[in-house]
């Protein structure tokens, strides 16, 4: 496929893929009834594709096209894509669903080889050296409701496992890498805090209630029973073990303009709105350089980029991705969230590797109310690395009680309050950490101002 071209419009508003290319080599695809199923077969899928731009258009002249009508430039964009890949994939199929007619689906993909890159202005993020596999078990697709009795198509399932490594990180234009990420993961039903989940996602039409009759509503519950993510750089590897995660509530997406509709404010681009989100989760410690280490706590030196080893919260807002950096391709983000009834560890006791929990034990922050708001913050990729930088930024961080030991029952220092304003804020993040003088060292080094 050549010259493609695939787009979501809503209420006028559109994102699209343009410029789409695409080559697959699928031999030695086979069919076969078992049982009372049907398995497909494909033993070797080996393709490469393109998107030569993501773009964003707003009026209807532009429809279908992908220069703007009135000026005769091009679209915004958010950059452009590209990757190949080299998979053997294995499908079950069958009938019946959890409530009576239905489709029943069970996966394995094994990922020989595959590579990804996002382009911006001629520069690169790419991931390369991907290789991983994953089990897809008892996916069943329903015309149903959700648990609030609203009616959607729902995607249920049992587990999803698998691992996924990613051997090179590169970014800019001077040949440095990141280093290397490996993840595993396990989805499956599990108990936390006392709650049953599950994995379960409700298609419902319709966005924002605000943003027009026509968008998308997934109805979402979430229950990530275990993963391990390990960064490795130059031979050195540290493990983030025991991660597991929960919630449920409801996720928006919109294609939106800037405008006030009924009372809201809306911006250009992608909206991923949350509404209702009840979530946490919590993270065992760290590992370093094998995963039979010792566990040791350490998971605090992530609280400059607020990852706490543990919290929990309820969350509402939305996050809007727009076209176009500082200048050219790239994004820009404007977002307002608001979390509330949070409870985050500054500092968790060790987990007990023989009772198989998390402490309660630490400093936390609990009765936790926090909003905050972004405009005009662009992200762009440069010849050095990644540029992001803050049109303006403000928040409000309410702590009720700042408690030591058990985080519902611990006794109280007192409350806090931090309020934030920031303007023209910029980072710079870049490949190659302290010390990697020669081309090729690995790392990361951050710079802000």
């Amino acid at each position: 496929m050549t010259g493609g071209r695939l787009g979501y419009r809503t209420n006028g508003n559109e994102i699209f893929l343009d410029d789409v290319t695409l080559s697959v080599e699928a031999l030695g695809i086979t069919l076969d009834t078992v049982g009372a199923g049907i398995d497909l077969n494909a033993p070797r899928v080996n393709g490469a594709w393109s998107v030569g731009a993501v773009r964003y258009s707003k009026s209807p002249l532009n429809h279908g096209v992908s220069v703007d009508a009135t000026s005769g430039q091009s679209l915004p964009s958010y950059g452009g894509l590209s990757g190949d890949f080299d998979l053997s994939v294995r499908t079950h199929l069958a009938g019946g669903c959890r409530q009576g007619e239905g489709l029943r689906l069970d996966q394995d993909v094994t990922i020989h080889s595959a590579n990804f890159l996002y382009i911006e202005d001629g520069n690169a993020l790419a991931l390369r050296d991907i290789t991983g596999a994953y089990q897809l078990i008892d996916l069943r697709v329903d015309v149903t409701a959700d648990p609030r009795g609203r009616p959607a198509l729902g995607l249920t399932t049992t587990s999803l496992t698998g691992d996924l490594s990613i051997g090179s990180i590169e970014l800019g234009g001077q040949g440095k890498r990141f280093g290397a990420v490996d993840l595993d993961f396990l989805f499956e039903d599990a108990s936390f805090n006392g709650q049953a989940y599950t994995n379960a996602l409700y298609l419902q039409g319709g966005g924002h209630a605000d943003a027009g009759s026509q968008g998308m509503r997934l109805s979402t519950e979430w229950s990530l029973a275990d993963a391990n993510i390990a960064y490795t750089e130059d031979g050195n590897r540290v493990i983030l073990s025991g991660l597991q995660s929960w919630g449920r509530g409801d996720v928006t997406l919109s294609v939106t303009r800037s405008e006030v509709r009924n009372g809201t404010q809306f911006y250009d681009g992608l909206r991923i709105g949350f509404e209702g989100v009840e979530a946490g989760y919590r993270i065992n410690g760290l590992r370093v350089a094998s995963e039979d280490s010792e566990l040791q706590g350490g998971t605090e030196l992530l609280l400059a980029l607020g990852f706490y080893p543990a919290y929990e919260f309820e969350l509402d807002g939305h996050l809007t991705l727009g076209p176009g950096g500082t200048s050219g391709e790239g994004i820009t983000i404007n977002s307002d969230v608001q979390i509330r009834n949070g409870k985050a560890a500054v500092i968790a006791a060790p987990y007990d590797e023989g009772s198989g929990e998390m402490s309660q034990k630490g400093l936390w922050l609990t009765e936790l109310d926090y909003d905050s708001h972004v405009r005009d913050m662009t992200i762009d990729l440069t010849d050095e690395g990644l540029a992001i930088i803050k049109g303006e930024a403000w928040g409000t961080m309410n702590i009720g009680n700042l408690r030591v030991g058990d985080k519902d029952t611990g006794q109280s220092i007192g409350r806090f309050e931090l309020q934030k304003y920031e303007t023209g804020s910029s980072m710079m993040i870049m490949p190659g950490g302290a010390g990697t003088v020669c081309a090729g060292g690995m790392g990361v080094t951050a710079l802000a101002c």
